[in-house]
């Protein structure tokens, strides 16, 4: 029954909500504390803001397989991510927009659309209207 109403809500997505769900789709996460050292200092004039920042950060596990670092988790709670979550990304920055729901079919992960399709209705054999 269940399979049935997400087989038909996937039929009646056009290819444009396929695609943006797809790229929202498939993020992992890992969740790190950021606890520098006290009393560590840089010399000179350039500080690494990065290291000196306290809090959560995150690495995140995109569906082309990259792995990214980020120092600044983005428009979620970071107490509120769990590893292996699913979230919506920023295709540029990578800064985690939102959380998913887990209950996303995982065939619309594999499904993303890489050109538009050149055949015609006519150059399909066998088919008649």
């Amino acid at each position: 029954m269940e399979d049935s109403f997400e087989d038909d809500r996937l039929a009646s997505m056009t290819t444009d909500d396929i695609t943006r769900a797809s790229r929202l789709l498939d993020n992992e996460i890992r969740i790190l504390k950021m606890n520098p050292e006290d009393g560590t200092e840089e010399d000179g004039v350039n500080v690494d803001i990065d290291s000196q920042r306290k809090g959560k950060c995150v690495v995140l596990k995109t569906s082309t397989r990259q792995t990214i670092f980020l120092p600044v988790v983005g428009l979620v709670d970071p107490d509120k991510l769990k590893p292996g979550d699913l979230v919506g990304v920023n295709k540029d920055s990578y800064l985690i927009l939102d959380t998913l729901p887990s209950e996303y079919d995982s065939r619309v992960k594999a499904m993303e659309v890489d050109e538009k399709p050149t055949d015609d209705y006519n150059d399909i054999g066998g088919l008649e209207k």
